[in-house]
């Protein structure tokens, strides 16, 4: 008979858990507290709560007259035959080496590929408080994944439909004022971004062209040395057209600069002329260039040029409903805890029992 009493005092009583839970409840609930603290904050850092878009529309062509001068230039003064006209490496298609237009529509269009290479966006996301902290702990490699993962919440949409051409620029994102700051930053960035590189590519192509004036120039001179040395080796000082026929005077007349691809005998000026055509040329300080790298340098400094148009204000944000599944799962996990402490706290009462009264025997 007491080793059947023995076994069943083994055995847990519901009624015993059911007293635990009562008496231990403040132990129970702060188990429970715990555990849904924890799925709070892991929904909470997951979970996408808003989404939205701003529209990114052309923006007014008034607003690149500031380019109006350094274009012409560019475009018009095509010294020496420029060559305007080349291949693309890459896709071997025919480019046009002049200044390029800049009108709305390539503007728009160059600034969208400029945000989806996501360097700004990212570069505004890693001072943001929340991220900086959420990633101080991880590599500098992993850190890159991490912001990367969070700039793919920003996407771009276009619709051909809309005229004029317009783009959503899309997003989801936890915060509604933390979403309107990364996209105001951002996009005041990349105007600023825009603008350097297109005065980057400006002054690269007035080097060009200054380089190939350059390079002209000293052609030209080394083709005017060999006329001079054949003038003065006939012995023509100054300008002599005596013996030249009618022809060939009207040609002289035409081309007083002379030209590398005509066939004037150019050395019938004289080597006197020659000469001084030398020097002239010798001399040039190529001062328009130099004005329009001014100009360009000048730009630089002007007040934000506004490469696309959108309002801040006209941002649309939406909440966004999401399954609470983390925070469910957190509760159950919680209450499930708390059953086995109780469990595991009524065992424990059992043995204290049974060792007491053991000992008081």
């Amino acid at each position: 008979m007491k080793k059947n009493l023995s076994k069943y005092d083994d055995e847990i009583d519901l009624t015993e858990i059911i007293k635990t839970f009562w008496d231990d409840k403040v132990k129970i609930l702060l188990i429970i507290f715990i555990s849904i603290l924890i799925g709070v904050s892991l929904n909470g850092r997951d979970q996408v709560s808003f989404e939205g878009f701003l529209e990114i529309k052309e923006g007014r062509n008034s607003e690149f007259d500031v380019f109006y001068s350094v274009g012409r230039f560019l475009d018009d003064y095509n010294y020496e035959s420029f060559p305007n006209v080349g291949y693309d490496s890459d896709s071997n298609k025919k480019i046009d080496n002049n200044f390029y237009n800049i009108d709305s529509k390539k503007s728009l269009e160059e600034f969208i590929k400029l945000f989806l290479k996501y360097d700004q966006l990212i570069s505004v996301l890693e001072k943001i408080p929340s991220i900086k902290n959420e990633i101080s702990k991880l590599s500098k490699s992993d850190q890159q994944i991490k912001l990367f993962e969070y700039a793919q919440f920003f996407t771009v949409e276009y619709n051909s439909q809309e005229k004029p051409q317009t783009y959503k620029l899309k997003f989801k994102w936890h915060n509604s004022n933390e979403v309107r700051e990364i996209l105001a930053q951002t996009l005041k960035f990349l105007q600023k971004d825009y603008t350097n590189i297109i005065l980057d590519d400006l002054e690269r192509i007035t080097e060009i062209k200054k380089n190939f004036s350059i390079q002209r120039n000293l052609a030209r001179i080394k083709y005017l040395k060999e006329q001079a040395l054949i003038a003065k080796e006939l012995g023509i000082i100054e300008s002599n057209t005596i013996g030249v026929s009618d022809d060939k005077k009207k040609i002289i007349n035409l081309y007083p600069s002379g030209s590398l691809n005509s066939n004037v005998d150019y050395y019938l000026r004289g080597s006197k002329l020659i000469n001084k055509e030398i020097s002239l040329i010798k001399n040039r300080k190529y001062g328009e260039y130099t004005q329009i790298f001014d100009e360009i340098n000048n730009l630089r400094n002007i007040a934000e040029i506004n490469w696309v148009e959108y309002n801040m204000f006209l941002l649309k944000i939406n909440p966004v409903k999401h399954s609470s599944n983390i925070l469910k799962i957190s509760i159950i996990l919680g209450i499930i805890f708390a059953f086995f402490y109780s469990i595991i706290s009524t065992t424990q009462k059992n043995k204290k029992k049974r060792f007491d009264k053991k000992k008081t025997n």
